[in-house]
């Protein structure tokens, strides 16, 4: 369990373990479980180890949901839908977007052309690769922008972005990316 835990925060140095990241919580949930019918069978040595794992993937779940507090309240909205590439009910999705300050549209095909337009009143700014696969990508947002970087992901070069904004001062980084 902790050897599956820790492939998986070296995934940046080797994109095969990526795998292994999905699924801190799986893991804790494991170690929890393992420990638990190690205590009942009295195996205190093997428990101990045990509470040991717990704790370093309770670590590594939690590391990504803990931050500095800036000690001033931001609030910013960030939506990401998956319209589907095969939707024919796009003016249906249009009427359901959320009041967002980031709109991220995933599978967006060539059909939004004129539909994207249309929204501009309300996400003036606009980032589009529109393609006939699952992989279009759109982003609106009506938040200023500091910066924007357009990048391909590897193997089939499948658009992702990312936006630095500036929310009440503080820079705030968003990616769109649909993964495989």
């Amino acid at each position: 369990i902790l050897a599956a835990a820790m492939l998986g925060r070296l995934a940046n140095l080797v994109p095969e373990f990526d795998w292994f990241a999905h699924f801190p919580a799986t893991y804790l949930l494991l170690a929890v479980a393992s420990t638990l019918v190690l205590t009942l069978r009295r195996r205190w040595p093997a428990a101990s180890l045990g509470v040991l794992v717990i704790l370093v993937c309770g670590g590594l779940y939690l590391a990504p949901f803990t931050g500095t507090d800036r000690g001033q309240r931001t609030d910013l909205t960030v939506a990401c839908l998956n319209v589907l590439v095969r939707n024919q009910h796009l003016d249906d999705v249009i009427e359901s977007l959320p009041e967002a300050d980031v709109l991220i549209l995933l599978e967006t095909s060539r059909q939004w052309t004129s539909r994207l337009e249309t929204l501009r009143a309300r996400w003036p700014e606009q980032w589009v690769q529109l393609r006939d696969t699952p992989f279009g990508l759109a982003v609106l947002s009506r938040v200023p922008v500091e910066q924007v970087d357009w990048f391909l992901l590897a193997p089939q070069q499948n658009p992702a972005l990312q936006i630095d904004l500036l929310v009440d001062g503080l820079p705030v980084t968003v990616a769109a990316i649909h993964a495989m």
